[in-house]
């Protein structure tokens, strides 16, 4: 099965987490800290629920990103991506 790569935009408590994640650590979720793991875990389990819905046939994924995006000025107080890859 080849590698696939799936970026999906999140928002709210989510997002928040992963901003959190990216100032206690330069690592961002991949830190060692208290909040990278908790936006670790989120972001995984997020995007093994995206998986359940529109690739129920997948064998694994792996995240390789999360960021947070800016926005400042926007309705929305937090967004951020995350970027995986599939297999």
């Amino acid at each position: 099965m080849e590698k696939e790569i799936k970026t999906i935009t999140v928002t709210g408590l989510l997002a928040y987490d992963i901003e959190r994640a990216e100032r206690a650590s330069f690592y961002g979720i991949f830190g060692n800290l208290p909040e990278c793991w908790k936006a670790r875990a989120n972001c995984a389990e997020r995007v093994r629920l995206f998986m359940e819905l529109y690739k129920p046939d997948y064998n694994s994924f792996c995240i390789t990103k999360a960021k947070s995006v800016d926005t400042t000025g926007e309705k929305i107080p937090y967004k951020a991506t995350i970027t995986f890859e599939i297999e």
